[in-house]
């Protein structure tokens, strides 16, 4: 004789998203390498109630797919921030936004600039 047995289980799992419907601007969009203020916001992000605090780091690439260079060294307090930007030849530069949650889910916005 055989015994036919089954078993189920469900699994239930809560994921974290990162943030969401942002936006990311640089003014001006076009400058000179070093001496022109760009500022950098990255405004209008949300997420879950118990996300907060947002914490945003800066930085640009060479190309759109090119390597990150950060300009602050850590997840920074502001939704703003200002800089100047290094000589890009015949490249715009894409600056690069990122948005972090507490869990560091994390989106990322671009913007191209010419320096």
């Amino acid at each position: 004789d055989s015994i036919d047995s089954s078993s189920s289980a469900v699994v239930s799992l809560t994921t974290n998203g990162p943030p969401t419907s942002g936006i990311f601007v640089v003014s001006p969009a076009k400058g000179s390498a070093l001496t022109t203020d760009f500022q950098f916001a990255l405004a209008h992000w949300s997420d879950d109630a118990d996300d907060y605090p947002l914490t945003y780091t800066y930085g640009y690439r060479f190309s759109a797919t090119g390597e990150l260079t950060p300009l602050v060294a850590d997840q920074y307090a502001s939704a703003w921030f200002v800089t100047t930007l290094p000589q890009a030849k015949d490249v715009n530069l894409t600056c690069v936004g990122r948005v972090f949650d507490r869990y560091m889910s994390y989106a990322e916005a671009s913007f191209p600039v010419t320096v």
